[in-house]
């Protein structure tokens, strides 16, 4: 006697069988990596936004950050052919330095009265200075004369920058002072207005003055800021 057997329902049963086996090994691996990351008991968190704190009465924060871009070279001749490649470039022109800045005002607006009025403003000043630093090799590879001079055209180059930070700063605190006497005006728009014409005004002086000072030094050669 021969037993028939459904072969239809057979491939169905090895395919369920597959299936589940398939699942209980995703299941474990996954298992696995919850356990070992801690995160199947601890599961990470989504790091929070920091918050921006606007101080209660006007501040200017202020940070300078010195961006160095290095060059090599052996002689006098060789250090400023890099300089010339790495340095600066500003309306295609090539500078030794550059002293960039970024401002942000912190404010508030008062929507809620028939007039609008800024509240206490305040301003994050960010000040970046780009300016060569040699990566030498030691005496007696180079002189210790060309050693002596880099360095005082480096010290000199710095303060010469240094002057261009202090002409945006105290612009900055003078603009700080205009925000914060802005009267109060129809709208909220109006009042964005305002502020930023303020601030446009004062990035017109901020680059004027620096221009003078450049003018003045000699974009530092009264200052002894070169290297030649």
């Amino acid at each position: 006697m021969r037993l028939k057997t459904n072969h239809k329902e057979f491939s169905i049963v090895r395919v369920t069988a597959s299936v589940a086996i398939l699942v209980v090994v995703l299941l474990s691996v996954s298992i696995i990596y919850l356990l070992t990351t801690n995160q199947l008991f601890f599961p990470s968190k989504p790091k929070p936004t920091p918050e921006v704190v606007i101080p209660e009465t006007p501040t200017i924060t202020t940070t300078i950050a010195l961006k160095p871009y290095t060059i090599h070279g052996l002689t006098e001749n060789e250090l400023n052919e890099d300089k010339k490649r790495k340095g600066p470039k500003k309306n295609g022109q090539g500078y030794a330095a550059m002293t960039y800045y970024h401002f942000s005002p912190l404010y508030t607006l008062d929507e809620a009265q028939i007039v609008c009025s800024p509240g206490p403003v305040s301003i994050l000043l960010s000040v970046s200075i780009h300016l060569p630093q040699w990566e030498r090799p030691e005496y007696p590879r180079v002189e210790r004369s060309l050693i002596e001079k880099w360095d005082t055209f480096h010290k000199n180059l710095l303060t010469h920058e240094y002057g261009h930070a202090d002409i945006i700063e105290s612009n900055i605190r003078r603009m700080l002072a205009d925000l914060n006497t802005i009267e109060l005006l129809k709208s909220c728009n109006d009042v964005r207005t305002r502020m930023n014409e303020i601030q446009s005004n004062y990035r017109r002086i901020i680059d004027k003055e620096n221009e003078k000072y450049d003018e003045e030094t000699k974009y530092g050669w009264t200052q002894d800021a070169y290297f030649h």
